[in-house]
């Protein structure tokens, strides 16, 4: 599953922590491990001191116990998550639509790709059941495969990731390419223009989406009374003109999209989750919504379809934009 349903699922059944085994969007073989707390965030720096303070106390050969995996199902020590919870999920991710009305284009051409990761369920459900018809797959980049054989560095912001989607791009005239990467918490395209396709960086597309859902929520008179806008230091300040604009504060965290969670953490302490209406980071993550606390390409790939088919409508493409 996509690390941000993990990220989802934690809050949503009220788990101390959460625990994603991945390689995100590295090769294979730098097989990682994600751990979030009971907000839905990655741990920060202090609570990983913590853990480490108490796995030192821990004898590696003497203080492990273990169990049966059957043994611990049958004595409800393992429970599987429910299938409801990805609908839900889902449903959360169309949730955060800003057409409030509007109509677009729901034949825009897009090709997808989830780099053989865990994006083609939760992306191509969100994508068909909102209203798309137009969904070209990736066949050989569709199944899951940890190996990543296509493409050994499987990376969203590396042109070689995508190369066999913008040849699928070529072959079917599509408007957009959208690939996620395997563990489904970044998402890169292209989009066609006047001289072929072009890849969009994570800062071009963040300004995009940014752009896109203030003024949507301005014309339509949803924009909340003291709107929030955040992205990690390390991330363009054109995003901060875009604010000013809109009269939406922007908030700079650490690099690490843990800390627009902990942001989205406190401003709900404080009674303003609804304030928060986007945040992106410059290495291809956004965030729309507050359903979860990481950066969600699955929400990523629902959102840049909606813009890019709400332009075309409007006979404008996303590199004029």
């Amino acid at each position: 599953m996509p690390t941000p349903c993990l990220s989802y699922a934690v809050r949503e059944i009220g788990c101390s922590a959460g625990i994603v085994i991945t390689a995100s969007h590295n090769p294979c073989n730098y097989n990682g491990y994600k751990v979030y707390g009971s907000d839905g965030c990655q741990i920060t720096t202090e609570a990983a001191s913590a853990i480490y303070e108490q796995i030192k106390k821990v004898d590696i050969f003497n203080d492990i116990k273990t169990v049966s995996f059957d043994d611990a199902v049958k004595s409800a020590l393992i429970a599987y998550i429910p299938e409801s919870l990805t609908a839900f999920f889902i449903e959360e991710v169309k949730a955060q639509s800003v057409l409030f009305g509007d109509d677009i284009d729901w034949d825009v051409s897009i090709v997808y790709s989830p780099l053989t990761g865990t994006g083609l369920k939760p992306v191509t459900e969100a994508l068909n059941s909102a209203g798309f018809s137009n969904i070209t797959v990736v066949e050989e980049q569709a199944q899951l495969d940890g190996n990543f054989p296509t493409c050994p560095y499987p990376n969203p912001e590396e042109k070689e990731a995508m190369e066999i989607g913008l040849r699928y791009c070529e072959e079917n005239n599509a408007d957009l390419l959208l690939a996620t990467d395997p563990d489904a918490d970044r998402c890169g395209i292209a989009v066609r223009s006047s001289d072929g396709y072009k890849l969009l960086t994570g800062n071009e597309v963040g300004l995009l989406l940014f752009d896109y859902i203030c003024s949507q929520r301005t014309k339509h008179s949803r924009m909340p009374k003291s709107p929030v806008f955040a992205k990690t230091i390390v991330t363009t300040d054109l995003a901060e003109k875009i604010a000013e604009q809109y009269g939406v504060e922007t908030v700079n965290v650490l690099t690490g999209f843990k800390y627009i969670g902990e942001l989205i953490g406190r401003l709900e302490q404080e009674g303003r989750k609804a304030d928060f209406i986007c945040g992106f980071e410059e290495s291809y993550g956004y965030l729309t919504g507050t359903y979860v606390r990481d950066k969600d390409a699955v929400n990523a790939a629902f959102m840049i379809s909606e813009m890019a088919s709400f332009y075309k409508m409007r006979g404008i493409i996303l590199t004029d934009k």
